[in-house]
């Protein structure tokens, strides 16, 4: 059995690109909390090692979530004019 995965990558932080992080890959819920209006956006490293593309895309309430299965990988999450911005993901245990 993994152990507890989960990745904080905004602390009530300005809008901005933060990562990259590294994910080990399986289920995960991605949790947004802000102020204002704006978009989340996760990334994931592409085949050429330095493209990132889009996974999930467009949390544009100023709180919301999404559980999506990932590969293992390199990401990073772009926060666009959100202000005040909190976020985590976090692997799902089923294993």
């Amino acid at each position: 059995m993994r152990g507890q995965e989960s990745v904080v990558f905004a602390s009530n932080a300005a809008a901005g690109t933060f990562g990259p992080f590294e994910l080990k890959g399986g289920k995960y819920m991605l949790a947004y909390a802000g102020t204002g209006t704006g978009s989340v956006d996760l990334e994931m490293e592409g085949p050429d090692g330095t493209t990132y593309i889009a996974v999930a895309t467009q949390i544009t309430a100023t709180t919301g979530h999404q559980v999506l299965d990932l590969p293992p990988g390199q990401y990073k999450c772009v926060i666009a004019t959100f202000t005040a911005n909190y976020a985590s993901i976090t692997r799902i245990p089923n294993d």
